[in-house]
């Protein structure tokens, strides 16, 4: 499957991308080390978010 813009796992997870093979979506791995810290008030659910954020705009800046 391809979309107009591509995908983008910034994330080194093999289940990631086995997930996104198996649905047959075309992405691009990059991979970049940042601080994966995140501010204690944020609720478990909201972490994946903020971290996502933080690498998205991370990306976004290169």
């Amino acid at each position: 499957m391809k979309f107009a813009n591509p995908i983008l796992l910034a994330s080194g997870s093999p289940r990631r991308k086995s997930l996104l093979e198996e649905l047959g979506i075309e992405f691009e791995i990059k991979l970049k080390t940042i601080d994966e810290h995140y501010p204690p008030e944020l609720r478990k659910e909201e972490v994946a978010m903020y971290i996502a954020k933080k690498k998205h705009l991370y990306m976004m800046m290169k």
